[in-house]
Order: structure tokens, then C-alpha cells, then sequence
């Protein structure tokens, strides 16, 4: 098994009470069947404050309270299962997050979900191109998918990767770069003629308003949105929008191993980008970490988003590859 890592991901560690959002706070909490048993055999009152603030109904989850808050986060924003029973006693989600882990025949994908404070922080930590590092292990069993398949997937991922870090040319050069190889690839794309710019404003103006939202700051922004709200942000360097892409290529892009729609999952790629971007620059009084971390949260953590954005990604959809580039350039 060959396992493949961003070059941060052994940074990272949890920030815990320093953190300035709260992953026990607005998120389903699911428990795996092992830590269930777990709970279901502990003793004494943390057993009674388990049994009480557990759902059983279809998947096991922890019950939040009235603030959405995990009904075992404290008044210090600290786990009391972590307090008064170690790490040990976390169900799998808790444990993990935001690390995800993904398989594809011979190959792994190890990476931490860009939702979380600190994982956003290690992104834009280095004025350096995104590196990744590969390591194999050979206990682990490869995944379900044919392997000739998931490795054409990982040696084309390889190739983006080194247009993308290409120092000599700007990042919407690369990104034009990395589309003419994807539909080189793709021999049966038929290339369209870019839309104007009022048909790419109405087309992401009904991706946000369709979009199930996160909480409520998200219904307000999507209701007052416009093209026009966007302005220029010199706190943002091109390395880290680089990165930044470079990043979303590493989670999305490979997931064309399922499909081998290419152009499908490129466009994904450009279209959450410039999602991050258009909502960074449309609100000028929060950073970068602060604005790619909500965008994760609200398309990156929502199946009915993701899918949403690989609607508007397919073939027959306004947004051809051409839109997307001129999109990119337009907000860059």
C-alpha cells in the first residue's frame, strides 16, 4: 500500500480549548458499533450520562442540547469523556477528525479535513508550493478498486501537481494548463464556448441559494449575495491560493477513479475553488483561515452540496470547463 500525505499533516495536532470554533458544536456526532458496546459496558455515573444522552434510533448519536452543543463538551470547551476517561473512551469521529482517510486500490489518500482551524492554519503556513510524501506499508490490504485504474488516477493527480507548482507561470496560467491536459486526456469532451459574465453570476448565485445551508449565517449571505460585493485582498499571496488548490485537487480529483470522468472532477475542483475565493473577497473583515474553513463546512461536509456542485459540473451544465477558467480569472 502506498500511502500519500500533505506535507503538514504530522503538524497537526488539536488545538483544543485554544481553538477559536468548536468541532463538538453544530455537527451529528455518530458512534461506531465497538464504542457503543464500549459505552453500554461502562460503570458509574459517566455510564448514567452516557445512556441519557445517547440516540439509538437508526445510526447511534450523542444528543446535542438546545446550542447544538455535545452534551459532554464542558463549560472550558473540553471533552469530560477525554477528562474522565482518556482519549481511549472517544468513539471513532471523535477520535479521528479531522483526519479522513481514503483507499483506492494500492494507494492511499491521508489528509485532514480543511473544516478545522488548525488543519487551515498548516495549509497556509509555508510560502513553500503544497508537497506530499509518500511512504508504503505493506499491512494494509488494498481497496475494492482495480488497481491499474487507481494507479492512471494517482500518475495523472502527479502531473496536475507539477503544473500547478510550476513557479515560472501564474496560478491561472496553471490551472488553463492542467485543463488542456484533462481534456487531452478526455478525448471525447467537446469543447464550449465560455458564457458571459452575467450567465457564470447567475449560475453561482443559484449554487448558493440552492445550497442546503450550514446555519444561518449562510441563508444571510446567500440572500444578499452579488458579484458585486467582491474586492481585491492584498492579505491573500498567490502561494496561498496555489496551495489552497493544489489541496482541493488532492481530496477531489482522485475521486475520478470511481468513474473516470475526469473533466467532471477537475471542474469540481475549479468550482469549490472558486467558491473558497468568491467567499473570502466577499467578506472583508475575516481571513483566509476563517473563510476556507466555513466554505468546507458548508460544501465539503454536505453530501447534498457536493452532489449540487457535481450537477453543475457535468457535461450539459452552464459551466463548462471555459466558464470555470474565465470565473477563476475574473475573482483572482
Amino acid at each position: 500500500m502506498i500511502k500519500i500525505m500533505p506535507d503538514f499533516y504530522t503538524l497537526f495536532s488539536c488545538r483544543a480549548g485554544d481553538c477559536s470554533d468548536n468541532c463538538c458544536i453544530g455537527w451529528e456526532i455518530d458512534i461506531d458499533g465497538e464504542t457503543l458496546e464500549k459505552y453500554k459496558s461502562a460503570n458509574g455515573d459517566i455510564k448514567k450520562r452516557l445512556l441519557k444522552n445517547i440516540s439509538l434510533d437508526e445510526t447511534p448519536k450523542f444528543i446535542l442540547d438546545e446550542n447544538e452543543r455535545c452534551p459532554f463538551l464542558n463549560g472550558d470547551n473540553l471533552c469530560d469523556l477525554i477528562t474522565e476517561c482518556g482519549e481511549g473512551f472517544l468513539c471513532d469521529i471523535c477520535r479521528e477528525h479531522p483526519r479522513f482517510y481514503e483507499w483506492y486500490g494500492d494507494y492511499k489518500d491521508i489528509g485532514l479535513g480543511l473544516c478545522c482551524e488548525e488543519a487551515c492554519g498548516l495549509l497556509f503556513s509555508s510560502d513553500k508550493p503544497l508537497e506530499f510524501i509518500k511512504s508504503s506499508d505493506e499491512t494494509e490490504e488494498k481497496n475494492y478498486i482495480d488497481n491499474a485504474s487507481a494507479k492512471r488516477i494517482f500518475e495523472i493527480r502527479e502531473r496536475l501537481f507539477e503544473k500547478l507548482n510550476d513557479a515560472d507561470g501564474s496560478l491561472i496560467g496553471a490551472i488553463d494548463d492542467c485543463r488542456a491536459y484533462i481534456e487531452s486526456l478526455q478525448k471525447s469532451y467537446a469543447c464550449k464556448k465560455a458564457v458571459g459574465t452575467d450567465e457564470i453570476e447567475k449560475a453561482l448565485t443559484e449554487i448558493i441559494r440552492l445550497s442546503e445551508p450550514f446555519d444561518k449565517n449562510w441563508s444571510e449571505y446567500a440572500a444578499g449575495f452579488s458579484f458585486r460585493l467582491i474586492e481585491n485582498r492584498s492579505d491573500i499571496s498567490e502561494n496561498d491560493m496555489r496551495r489552497l488548490f493544489s489541496y482541493i485537487v488532492f481530496r477531489h480529483f482522485v475521486k475520478a477513479a470511481y468513474d473516470n470522468d475526469y473533466i467532471t472532477h477537475f471542474k469540481l475542483c475549479i468550482l469549490l475553488f472558486d467558491l473558497f475565493v468568491i467567499y473570502l473577497k466577499t467578506n472583508k473583515n475575516i481571513g483566509k483561515e476563517e473563510a476556507v474553513r466555513y466554505i468546507s463546512k458548508q460544501f465539503e461536509y454536505s453530501d447534498s452540496n457536493t452532489e449540487l456542485l457535481e450537477f453543475e459540473c457535468a457535461d450539459n451544465r452552464l459551466l463548462s470547463f471555459e466558464s470555470l477558467i474565465s470565473l477563476t480569472e475574473f475573482i483572482l
